[in-house]
């Protein structure tokens, strides 16, 4: 994998390379694109699933806040 970063002055616009950046030249010669974001934000997206899913649950499971009335004449837990 490049450490090579897109010139300030590449004018890539998706698939479209710009021939004078070294970066676009990298990727027309056919190297992978950098590892980024999106792996931490679909593990910390998963993990926020999971939590908020767990919390859903206990809201609504028998006895809790729901089942007793906490939530008020109209609930409104989760609406966000």
């Amino acid at each position: 994998m490049s450490d090579t970063k897109h010139s300030n002055q590449c004018q890539r616009v998706f698939k479209n390379y710009d021939s004078n950046c070294p970066r676009c030249q990298e990727l027309i010669a056919g190297s992978k694109p950098r590892g980024g974001w999106q792996k931490q934000y679909f593990a910390r997206k998963h993990s926020e699933e999971i939590r908020r899913t767990a919390a859903i649950h206990d809201h609504f499971a028998p006895g809790g806040p729901h089942a007793l009335g906490h939530c008020g004449p109209v609930c409104t837990a989760f609406d966000w």
